[in-house]
């Protein structure tokens, strides 16, 4: 086989129509569908000029389309589809429990509408723990901060900053339950700060979810970027929830609508809609209001029109 042969091969053509499907580029693409190789390889294999082993990376993309193609029955738990993001959540709290040290951190991003608040409470179903959710005040005074996490993990208000600190780190240190934290991006510098004492000195796991764009800030925002660049290497994962798939819109009609048995065009469709304003939302939207496979273009279309803010590249 030559480097052409290899570009041309079935199995290659049918992975450059899925990358088209989704519009990502081959790093991400790569990472997306766990190619099992690096997208600078997959790049050279679309270009022809690849000049690794031929059958080993044919055996690897042949899994890895087996996995995309066959995306299973559609399994679900507390009515929430398990998709590779929820494993990956799942997964990745299982070994910040069992953490001996401050690497006790999950971080999962994602735009609005992509089941970052799903797949937490379904983690934190699993593994029972203080629940909260921040809200734009916590991004003030940092003792109005404190109190609001101390009401969230139990603990009696404060009057100075230093009692409050003192408090929850005490109670969290007796008692070292997991920590789930939707809406990170409002906490300000400090709270930032104080996430990491607790990682330091109690034996809390901590999940947060946050869209993409605040990790971002945090990580070129001088006020943040050295206290949020500490933090995040406290994380043993940063779960960043990708565009959606076919075959997370096929694992979803598979569980949450088994008598619609949609086509892989339909899927695809429904994905790309998907994409363009609520993510998984739109999905089950669009699935919801279908009343056959038949009905799914007209479905979309009705979405489309309903839709008051269509999501573009990049926004969150």
């Amino acid at each position: 086989m030559t480097a052409t042969e290899l570009k041309n091969h079935p199995i290659v053509a049918r992975l450059a129509q899925v990358q088209s499907s989704l519009g990502l580029k081959d790093i991400p693409f790569a990472k997306q569908l766990r190619l099992g190789i690096h997208g600078a390889n997959w790049g050279k294999i679309l270009a022809g000029t690849y000049d690794g082993s031929f059958s080993k990376v044919i055996a690897k993309l042949e899994v890895a389309l087996e996995a995309y193609d066959n995306p299973g029955s559609g399994e679900t738990e507390e009515g929430i589809v398990i998709l590779r993001h929820v494993r990956e959540a799942i997964d990745a709290m299982k070994i910040a429990r069992a953490a001996e040290d401050e690497h006790r951190l999950v971080v999962m991003a994602g735009l609005r509408g992509s089941g970052k608040s799903r797949a937490m409470s379904l983690v934190a179903h699993q593994f029972p723990g203080w629940q909260m959710e921040a809200l734009p005040s916590w991004s003030g005074g940092y003792l109005n901060f404190l109190n609001k996490f101390a009401a969230g993990v139990g603990v009696a208000r404060h009057l100075s900053a230093g009692d409050a600190e003192t408090a929850i780190l005490d109670s969290l240190t007796t008692n070292p339950r997991p920590i789930y934290i939707d809406e990170f991006n409002y906490f300000s510098p400090a709270g930032i700060n104080f996430l990491k004492a607790v990682l330091n000195k109690t034996g809390c796991p901590i999940m947060v979810s946050t869209i993409p764009h605040f990790l971002s800030r945090m990580a070129s925002d001088t006020r943040t970027a050295q206290e949020s660049a500490q933090l995040l290497r406290r994380a043993v994962a940063i779960i960043h929830i990708p565009a959606v798939t076919e075959r997370e819109v096929i694992q979803i009609q598979r569980a949450l609508f088994p008598d619609l048995d949609i086509a892989g065009t339909a899927a695809g469709e429904i994905a790309k809609s998907a994409n363009r304003h609520s993510r998984l939302d739109s999905v089950v939207a669009i699935l919801r209001d279908a009343d056959s496979a038949a009905d799914i273009p007209t479905s979309i279309l009705r979405h489309e029109r309903g839709s008051k803010v269509t999501l573009k590249p990049g926004e969150d």
